[in-house]
């Protein structure tokens, strides 16, 4: 006979959703900075200078 002391404790799911959450985000903002990136990379020297970037800010994402 089955009791509620004998039942399976069920897997902690709030920590299983806050990892997924965090991989979901980082996921999210790594594939924002590409498309950024890609953006930046297409505009001429002249729009970039006017932003105040160079080349090589436009091929690093501005860092």
């Amino acid at each position: 006979m089955l009791t509620h002391r004998s039942l399976p404790r069920p897997l902690h799911r709030p920590a299983t959703r806050s990892i997924l959450a965090r991989v979901l985000g980082w996921l999210i903002a790594a594939d924002g900075a590409y498309r950024q990136r890609q953006q930046m990379r297409r505009l001429s020297d002249a729009a970039l200078r006017d932003m105040g970037l160079t080349r090589r800010d436009a091929d690093t994402g501005g860092h």
